[in-house]
């Protein structure tokens, strides 16, 4: 699951055209951090999820836990049928 997480987080950071350095400000942690999380290398606290959420603007942020395995198993049955 935390690969999945990094290559949300890495797609939709470069969507945005955000720099590591921007959004690693933008959530509060270090840049590295961010690298370790985006490399599959760190799981962040769901605090810290939110924030990253904000900071890729996902108006439904479902899909950042989804991504980080931390939806309950009805909110996941409900995000793949979104997606």
């Amino acid at each position: 699951m935390t690969e999945k997480l990094g290559q949300l987080i890495v797609a939709r950071r470069e969507e945005l055209g955000l720099q590591q350095q921007v959004l690693a400000n933008k959530a509060g942690i270090t840049p590295g951090y961010l690298c370790d999380i985006e490399h599959g290398r760190r799981i962040p606290s769901d605090d810290v999820l939110g924030r990253l959420a904000d900071g890729l603007w996902l108006t439904l942020p479902d899909g950042i836990y989804y991504a980080a395995g931390r939806l309950p198993p009805r909110q996941r049955n409900k995000v793949r049928r979104l997606r």
